[in-house]
Formats: C-alpha cells, structure tokens, sequence
C-alpha cells in the first residue's frame, strides 16, 4: 500500500471503500421497476430519461471528478460524491412528477459517475503492486454485487406493492457519508507529487491504441449487460414469467454470478491476463442465447448468473487493464473517461433498443432483441483477440 496502516484502521478503510458500491450500483434499485415505469407516466420520453438519463449524469460526473482530481484532494472530492448521491436517490419520488423524479435521476447519475471514478482512482494509487491492485478491485467488485442483490432483490419486493417503495432501499446509502468522512485516508500528499509530475512533463501523454481499442470493446460488453440489466423485467413479463418479484431475483442472480467470479477474479486475471476477456464475452453470448432460445424460469436464473459473473470479471478487469496500459501520468484520466464511456454507453442504449425494435420486433417486444445482442458479441470478442499481440509486446518492452 502507497500508505502505512494498523490492522484496523485498514479495515475500516476497506469497510468505507466497499461501502462506496451502493453508489456505483445505484442502477440495481431501478432495473426491476422499469416496466412498472412506463406504465406510471404518459409521457415515455420523459420515462425513457429516468430509466437511462442517470447514465449520461454518469459521464458529466465522471469528467467532472476527473477534471478536478488532483486539485482537491480525492477523499474530499468522494465526500461530495457520496452526498450528492445519497441526498438525490433518498429524495428521488418524494415528488410525485415526472420532472422532478428526471432531475433527481440525473443527480443521481452525477454522484455514481463521480464516486466510481474517484474510488478507482483512489485503488490505484493506494496499491501499488500490481497483483495486489487486481485482486483488491475483484473484492471490490463482490461487494459491488452484494449490495446489488440486496438492492435488487429489495427493489423488486418494494416494487410489487407500489414502484415508489423502491426507492426507500437508498436510505443506507448515508453510510457511505460516514465512512468516507472518518475512515479514508487522505492521500493528497501523494495527489500533489502526480500533479507535479504531470505539470513536468510539460504536455500530456497519449493514452495509446491499445486503451481505445479496448474502449471499444468495452461499450459494445456493455450494451450487451444492458439488455438484461434494462430490459429483464420486460422479458419476464413477456415470456409469462412472473411479475417484478421474480425479475428482483434474476437481476439477483446476475450479482450472485457476479459475487463469484469477482472473488476468483484476482486468481484468474493472474493467469489469464487478456485472455479472460474473451472468456467474459462468451459467457455473455451464451446467455444472451438462452434467454431467447431455451425461454424459461430455471433456465433464465442460470443465463443471469452468467451474465453477471461474466460482467463482473469485465468490470473489475477493465479498471485493472486501463491502469496497466496507460503511461502513469494518464492513470486518472484513463479511468474517468472510462467511467464517462460506461454511461454514454448504458444512456444511449433505451434509445438503440428503440431503433432496433423497429427493425427486429415489429410487435414491439424484447425478446427478439437477446439473439442479436449475442450475436453482436462477436464484436468485442474480435477485437479483444486482435489486440493480444500487440498487449503481450507492450509487457515484454516493460519486463
């Protein structure tokens, strides 16, 4: 670690910076009320905006944190965060209007932007090794997926009373306030050296093709969680599944998958580096596949938990693999742009679904659309295959 510290006060830093998940996992309280939405309010662009307009907030916020990084010091940067976020999603339905509730969605999209980003930048600095950094970003990811079962499961029973229960899930959010205030080191010292650094020298440095490459890959992977992360309370309820209780639970599932995998994530990253990319796109393409091809309740439980242990080795690699091939210098800007293409990426897709529904499904259903986002996988999957020479040179010139 950057920073020497005793047995407990260790733990309690890890405890406060797992707690800053119910923030990057805000979205899991919405995804199993999303139908309910649409039918809550006439006006669909308007709802159409609080199902995906956090997602753009994600990206101003994530710039925004970027931007101020290394002027203010990062512990006081995610205290703002976390106020922001926990004041908005408390607060978010205490105003029956669809207005309100999109003005308090995009505050919540701000402070998730700005929380994941400042979070991975703090992990990055604060482990220096590697190996280390790696395996702290899987247990990190769990507890991402832990509180996203709760939250999902939660929102998912709140929601079969009445959807605005759901969002009374938000309320421990305040411990995340907590946490960060008494429990995280401040590293501005270590702030203050990267910022001399960068001013010497003289001009930023590229972040290199392989980082773009990757970014690529990274939006289409997550458009592809998207379809199940958006639209599974909709394929629930056109397959006859159950109603948004049972959507709770595969939206539980994709993070009890999750939970798994992000545990196993430090082990295998170790062992496969790139390569475990593609095991992750394939894992989403097969689920994709099932959903459509093998409709069902015990079949989609398994397709969720492969998508979300697919998912969560993509999420924690992509944090590990951006600091990893980017000069030192661009360390925090490459993880706040890549938290700012994660919510273009998740805003735009409602509206591309939309397009896409009038190409595929005339009907207008979801369904149809699972097929063709798995085959869209051989996206990704190409060009995570493309780039492992020029990555396996890149570590060879550094060795």
């Amino acid at each position: 670690m950057a920073i020497e510290l005793s047995k407990g006060r260790k733990i309690l830093l890890y405890i406060s910076v797992f707690l800053t998940a119910i923030a990057v996992m805000g979205e899991m309280g919405i995804s199993p009320i999303i139908y309910n939405l649409y039918g809550a309010f006439e006006n669909q662009m308007a709802v159409n905006y609080i199902v995906s307009g956090a997602a753009l907030f994600v990206v101003f916020g994530s710039l925004a944190a970027t931007f101020v990084m290394n002027r203010i010091s990062k512990k006081t940067l995610l205290l703002i965060a976390t106020v922001i976020f926990c004041g908005s999603s408390i607060f978010c339905v205490s105003v029956d209007h669809v207005y309100y509730i999109c003005v308090m969605r995009s505050l919540m999209g701000f402070g998730e932007g700005a929380v994941n980003a400042v979070v991975m930048a703090y992990v990055a600095q604060l482990f220096l090794d590697e190996g280390k950094r790696a395996s702290f970003m899987g247990y990190y990811n769990a507890s991402m997926t832990l509180f996203a079962i709760a939250m999902s499961y939660a929102s998912g029973m709140l929601g079969s009373v009445d959807w605005r229960n759901a969002f009374t899930l938000y309320w421990p959010s305040a411990l995340m306030i907590i946490g960060v205030l008494l429990f995280v080191p401040n590293l501005q010292e270590l702030d203050d050296v990267s910022q001399k650094s960068a001013e010497a020298a003289g001009k930023k440095e590229a972040l290199g093709k392989l980082y773009w490459m990757f970014i690529i890959a990274y939006i289409v992977f997550t458009w592809m969680y998207a379809m199940v992360n958006y639209f599974i309370s909709a394929y629930v309820a056109e397959n006859k599944l159950g109603g948004t209780s049972f959507a709770g639970i595969l939206v539980s599932c994709t993070q009890v998958g999750g939970v798994i995998c992000s545990l196993l994530f430090g082990v295998l990253y170790t062992r496969l580096k790139k390569n475990l990319t593609s095991l992750c796109i394939l894992m989403l393409m097969l689920a994709l596949a099932m959903y459509y091809f093998i409709p069902g309740g015990a079949v989609a439980v398994i397709a969720s938990a492969l998508i979300g242990g697919g998912y969560g080795m993509y999420f924690s690699y992509s944090y590990t693999y951006v600091a990893e091939v980017v000069p030192p210098s661009r360390i925090d800007d490459a993880i706040g742009y890549t938290t700012a293409f994660y919510g273009v990426a998740f805003f735009v897709f409602p509206y591309l679904v939309s397009f896409m529904q009038s190409v595929v499904s005339p009907k207008g259903l979801y369904t149809p659309l699972f097929p063709v986002w798995a085959l869209i996988g051989l996206i990704p999957l190409a060009i995570e295959l493309a780039t492992n020479s020029a990555y396996k040179k890149m570590m060879v010139s550094r060795s």
